[in-house]
């Protein structure tokens, strides 16, 4: 499920671009100009796996990772993230890095060649302000500890390192080189003038929600890939979207 709305940036991130839409500008609307594009990549998807595409829905993660790292498959959509898990021992994958790349996801959009990778989290670090009345003292001392703390991972040869070696590269000046080739080929190909696609799918208003809907009609599209399924598949994004932004905002 979590791939299927990951995958959801692509058409987002275009009629963001095409908009000047920022991230954290949420629009009440969107059109879904790009889902003919997020169609042919979803198509190569199912036609293309060694999953059956009636049966997706009770597909898990681990096994499309399994199949992967076993050298079933020569596609597998993740993050950076999945570094430690392809090359590590713990799975038994043990793949060396010099056989992995990640690469843009293509879909027929106009200039897409000079498209880069999909780079964004849904996670950040946060301190909580609010310190309880009951004991004001303490909370301000923790948060005092909160801060030393970050600033000791992102300074020190210690907290840097292992940044470095266990979470890939981090957006610091001074930071450790990182071994995971992931976060590698994306500084590439920003470096030679690609474009990077920016984490639009953040604004998604109601987010379980929303990507629930639209991945039931990704499944049902899955099973029998007819136009009047996509259609269903448009009407949760679209129409989906615009009712949860309703939900949230009255």
């Amino acid at each position: 499920m979590q791939r299927r709305g990951h995958l959801a940036n692509i058409p987002l991130y275009y009629e963001y671009k095409d908009a000047g839409i920022t991230v954290g500008a949420q629009p009440a609307e969107i059109t879904g100009t790009y889902l003919d594009n997020f169609r042919n990549i979803w198509d190569l998807y199912i036609t293309d796996t060694a999953a059956n595409p009636t049966s997706l829905s009770s597909s898990t993660g681990d096994e499309s990772e399994a199949e992967f790292g076993q050298g079933k498959a020569v596609f597998y959509q993740n993050g950076d993230w999945e570094f430690a898990n392809l090359t590590g021992a713990d799975k038994g994958f043990n793949l060396s890095p010099d056989d992995l790349a990640m690469i843009p996801i293509y879909c027929g959009v106009a200039g897409e060649e000079k498209a880069g990778l999909n780079c964004g989290t849904e996670n950040c670090w946060a301190i909580n302000a609010k310190a309880s009345e009951e004991n004001i003292k303490a909370s301000e001392e923790n948060i005092k500890a909160s801060e030393d703390f970050l600033y000791w991972l992102v300074t020190s040869d210690e907290g840097t390192t292992m940044l470095a070696e266990q979470f890939s590269g981090i957006p610091f000046k001074g930071a450790k080189d990182s071994t995971n080739v992931f976060g590698a080929d994306a500084a590439e190909y920003a470096s030679a003038g690609n474009y990077t696609m920016f984490w639009a799918f953040n604004d998604t208003p109601n987010v379980d929600s929303w990507r629930a809907t639209v991945v039931t009609a990704l499944t049902a599209y899955s099973a029998d890939p007819t136009d009047a399924n996509w259609d269903q598949v448009k009407t949760a994004f679209v129409d989906g979207w615009a009712y949860e932004y309703g939900v949230v905002n009255g």
